[in-house]
């Protein structure tokens, strides 16, 4: 994983978990005393001092990511604009051929 997408990743748990990065989404493993679904909460503690309470086991939260919906996004927008570009290089080239039969005519 990138810096860039290990530091969104981090970020995206609230800087109080660790990230884990999946193929479409990720997975948020709070660290101890924090907890929801990225790790933005702290866990309630024991309001007795004469109980001891940790919370030792990890608490992994799946996001899904919407990097899937931009991929098709971005593949159909590029297929679009270069389906224009050929009919435009299309177009152009048959007006330069009638252009070019005109002439000869003469």
């Amino acid at each position: 994983m990138s810096r860039v997408a290990a530091f969104l990743c981090d970020a995206a748990c609230s800087f109080h978990g660790f990230c884990m990065q999946m193929l479409e989404s990720f997975q948020c493993v709070c660290d101890e005393g924090w907890v929801g679904e990225i790790c933005e909460q702290m866990a309630e503690t024991a309001a007795s001092p004469l109980v001891n309470t940790t919370v030792s086991a990890p608490v992994v939260t799946t996001v899904a990511s919407s990097s899937g919906a931009w991929t098709i996004f971005l593949v159909v927008g590029f297929g679009f604009v270069v389906l224009v570009l050929l009919l435009l290089l299309c177009l152009f080239l048959t007006r330069r051929q009638d252009q070019l039969m005109d002439d000869s005519l003469c």
